[in-house]
């Protein structure tokens, strides 16, 4: 199969390639030896971002040195032959957070050495500063550090600040004293040779015995004159500490992927956390990673009569961590047997959006002169739907708008008005590259014409004119870059100019971070998040003026998302920053009146659908059900949508299975959580009382324990849960008193204790308060770092799976009642699937992945496989995942699946998993 790039990969990896900043990452238990392995160290660090503490411990042949705590933990070291120890840290770890609000320093770098007997012998102290570039970790950053074969040095390679450049600094260091015997560009001489080529180094070992370095070096043609796309390959070159190169092999397909996706990610960060170097020896020689065919590939250095130096590869062998645990080949008699999978039916849920609504999945809403309303809505791109309606909100006209194939990510603009009952509407892929398709709605004529030919990149906002012209406002994402720009077009769809931002320059016209667009007299304001403030125009793109929001309004901080024009007399803005986050103000940007919009019984209501104005000034919001004028004080006046009835559901979202058979679903639109049996009959409800709603309050996650009991979570308050026994009746409404962070967290009840499960550490938690035991690290002390799912039994025993493990490895691990480690395994990686969850059941976990599921026994071992079928496949779905599941019911007799979007359960018979003799 021919290779091809992975788009979605390289967009993401790029920048880390050339800057080489890394990744945010859990510093775990190391060891580091010696070049000839007489001293090892250990290091165990007290805090997963290297900060505070480390524990040490010093061995010679395997019997201990000494062994301390030391008031630091090495990010990274090495230990020399004579026992000394040179290493780097972070006082505030990779990242440079102090984690207090009080402290906005990043800490310090300090370089280190300490002798055979772990006393500190030199100290060198930088505070860190903050990058020049967006969302990367603050400076001094080093990249690594090796030890001189030749010499009694050590080179810390430290991280150019101008990341861009992909250039770094090489320390060099005594290791017995610390003394700075140098520092030097090694790159600098590669790139004076004019080949126009970008370098960064990934990885930088010495050889053994010889004056020669082995280098990773990662090779873009950015900037090579003639060349349009990026183009991203490896070079391994031997050279000397000054940089002079004596020896290369590059490597065009080592950033390319053979399509499968899963495994080349794994490489790839494995590249990234340390170059594609296996390791060097004093044959002298060295083993390095070729990607592309997941080999290790040996190679001997001779110097020659002429005092150069031979590379003669001398074997290869297969890369075993380079194939993920889900590829590789297992012993016929271990091989996991594939299980059938047999239904028993589909069970269609009796409860279901009112089918004589119309309007519904919002996409987005305007205006046009007269106050008629156009509404966007729909499921996706294929099921879109344009209806007007009148100042009143009786439906106008319908119609169906054509299917767009080929969509990755969609985005939908709000559409726009171009005349009288004519409005513009645009629908974008939001994937690198993406596009645009242009839909001119016509409901006098009753007619929809998508503009041919049409060319825009990704829109994300449009204002319409009276005569037919329109701008989108475009956020277009490229394999490196994000390029703002503004696109006039006419009533045809032809561009008449564009104005399109890549480099800044600190001018007052540039675009940073626009958000949203509007039309206004003689021409149109961009309001931009980044400066918070509006930028005005002309109807050709000539910079006019600006106000500056957070000057006039005379505050540090505000966030404004959206806006829209209310005539001549202002804007209406909103504030995602405040308590009260509709803002109208004049057109010098003077606040007018502030509120937070809300109906009658004082429920908030938030806009997910953008935020317009009517030709009469009032400030309208709409979120996915529901689009709303507000009253001069915020209370809706007027309202078009879906009605909330409380005995249907139209949202579902959390979704969980108790020890009966009983289904528990919760609603975000009616905010209620609705139980339905295995029959697909709805039996009941767990509604929150408007006391428990003060808020515009979302649920997070309906949990029922093992007795019955409902606990509903309102996320926005974070730790707020709404508690139900289990005959249904609301007890009433608690928060947790210990220091749980709910918003990444799962809540798993059982008796007077429970579970709070987030992404990097497990909380045993009895009678709402008192933290038990905190699980931060598995039975091998690695840090949890991304726990992807959880279990529980009906004892209260927890099964939670975690991804990322070094070296890219994915485990479960098991915990009893009582917050004891009883078990941890490896399993497949089966998390770089779009979907990912598991079930436990005390015997047996399933786990699974789009489009299978793994059968373990308590024990670790894979007792067996099956396939689900196509329409429980989320990849086939990607902007909608609508499979929950698995869950184990009917006393372990059967699997189900819940699909939100049919919605129904999927019965299977649970498969005979032999026991093991």
């Amino acid at each position: 199969m021919g290779r091809i790039v992975n788009r979605i990969l390289l967009s993401v990896l790029t920048v880390l390639l050339l800057a080489d900043t890394g990744h945010a990452r859990d510093l775990n238990p190391t060891t580091y030896y010696s070049p000839s392995g007489k001293y090892s160290l250990f290091v165990d660090p007290s805090e997963r971002d290297g900060r505070g503490v480390g524990n040490y411990r010093l061995t010679r042949d395997g019997v201990t040195v000494w062994e301390k705590q030391l008031p630091f933990t090495f990010w990274e070291a090495v230990v020399a032959d004579s026992g000394h120890i040179a290493g780097y840290v972070y006082t505030y770890g990779w990242e440079g957070s102090s984690g207090t609000p009080e402290d906005r320093s990043y800490g310090e770098f300090l370089t280190l050495i300490l002798n055979a007997d772990g006393e500190v012998v030199f100290q060198r102290r930088e505070p860190r500063e903050h990058s020049r570039y967006l969302h990367d970790f603050p400076n001094p950053l080093a990249n690594g550090l090796f030890l001189s074969s030749t010499t009694e040095e050590v080179v810390i390679r430290i991280r150019n600040p101008d990341s861009w450049l992909g250039d770094e600094t090489w320390r060099i260091l005594n290791y017995r004293t610390g003394e700075q015997i140098g520092s030097i560009n090694p790159l600098a001489q590669l790139s004076a040779m004019g080949d126009q080529e970008q370098f960064s180094i990934l990885g930088a070992k010495a050889i053994p015995g010889i004056p020669l370095v082995l280098v990773h070096l990662s090779v873009s043609n950015i900037g090579k004159q003639g060349e349009k796309d990026p183009v991203y390959s490896g070079r391994f070159m031997l050279i000397e500490m000054s940089g002079k190169p004596h020896w290369r092999l590059d490597r065009a397909g080592e950033f390319e992927t053979d399509g499968n996706g899963k495994s080349d990610t794994r490489l790839l960060y494995r590249i990234l956390d340390g170059g594609g170097i296996i390791n060097v020896n004093a044959s002298p020689g060295f083993t390095i990673l070729f990607t592309e065919e997941r080999q290790q590939v040996s190679f001997s250095v001779t110097e020659n009569s002429t005092g150069s130096w031979d590379v003669r590869e001398t074997g290869r062998v297969p890369d075993q961590q380079s194939t993920p645990p889900s590829q590789k080949e297992l012993p016929a008699d271990v091989q996991p047997e594939s299980l059938p999978l047999e239904q028993i039916a589909v069970v269609p849920l009796r409860s279901n959006s009112d089918p004589d609504v119309v309007i519904r999945d919002i996409k987005g809403f305007n205006f046009d002169a007269d106050g008629n309303i156009c509404v966007l809505c729909g499921r996706s791109q294929l099921h879109l739907s344009a209806i007007l309606l009148s100042p009143s909100g009786s439906i106008l006209k319908r119609m169906a708008l054509p299917s767009l194939e080929n969509i990755r990510y969609p985005k939908y603009p709000s559409p726009a008005c171009i005349g009288q009952r004519k409005f513009i509407a645009l629908v974008s892929d939001a994937n690198n590259h993406g596009r645009t398709h242009a839909l001119v709605l016509d409901f006098g004529q009753g007619q929809v014409t998508q503009l041919k030919d049409f060319d825009c990149p990704t829109a994300i906002a449009i204002a319409g004119f009276e005569d037919g012209q329109f701008i989108a406002l475009t956020n277009q994402r490229q394999d490196r870059t994000i390029s703002r720009g503004l696109f006039c077009f006419d009533s045809d769809g032809v561009c008449l100019w564009k104005k399109v931002q890549e480099k800044y320059r600190g001018a007052a016209e540039e675009l940073l971070v626009p958000v949203d667009l509007a039309a206004v007299k003689d021409g149109f304001a961009v309001l931009d998040s980044e400066r918070d403030g509006i930028q005005f125009f002309d109807r050709q793109g000539q910079f006019v003026k600006s106000i500056e929001l957070k000057q006039v309004w005379n505050r540090d901080f505000c966030h404004p998302t959206r806006f829209a024009a209310r005539g001549e007399s202002g804007f209406a803005v909103y504030d995602e920053s405040s308590a009260r986050p509709v803002v109208l103000i004049d057109s010098k940007g003077q606040i007018q009146s502030q509120v937070a919009p809300r109906f009658l019984n004082q429920k908030q209501l938030a806009s997910r659908s953008g935020l317009k104005c009517s030709p009469d000034g009032a400030a309208w919001i709409g979120n996915k059900d529901v689009i709303a004028k507000l009253s001069a004080d915020g209370v809706v006046e007027q309202s078009i949508g879906e009605i909330l009835n409380k005995g249907v559901w139209g949202t579902p979202d959390s979704i969980c299975v108790d020890a009966n058979g009983r289904i528990f679903i919760e609603d975000q639109r009616t905010q209620i959580g609705h139980i339905f049996n295995s029959s697909g009959t709805r039996i009941g409800s767990c509604q929150p009382e408007e006391m428990d709603l003060t808020s515009p309050s979302r649920f997070g996650q309906i949990s029922v324990s093992p007795r019955g009991e409902v606990f509903i979570h309102l996320i926005d308050t974070d730790k707020t849960f709404v508690h139900f026994d289990s005959q249904l009746n609301r007890l009433g409404k608690f928060e947790f008193d210990a220091n749980v962070n709910f918003r990444d967290a799962s809540f798993l009840p059982f008796g007077r204790d429970s579970w709070v499960v987030g992404t990097e550490e497990i909380l045993l938690v009895r009678d709402l308060k008192d933290v038990l035991k905190t699980i931060k690290q598995d039975a091998h002390r690695r840090w949890l770092s991304c726990i992807v799912h959880a279990s529980m039994a009906a004892d209260g025993t927890l099964a939670a799976w975690n991804s990322n493990v070094p070296p890219d490895e994915d485990e479960v691990i098991i915990i009893s009642p009582e917050g004891e480690l009883l078990r941890t395994f490896p399993i497949e990686n089966l998390a770089n699937a779009f979907y990912s969850q598991l079930s436990f059941d005390g015997r047996l976990i399933l786990v699974a992945g789009d489009d299978e599921v793994l059968v373990y026994r308590t024990d670790g071992t894979l007792s067996g496989r099956f396939q689900l079928p196509d329409e429980l496949d989320p990849s086939n779905n990607l902007f909608s995942p609508h499979r929950v599941g698995p869950f184990i019911a009917s006393e372990g007799k059967e699997i189900w699946f819940i699909d939100r979007k049919v919605p129904a359960i999927h019965r299977f018979r649970m498969p005979t998993v032999a026991d093991p003799e």
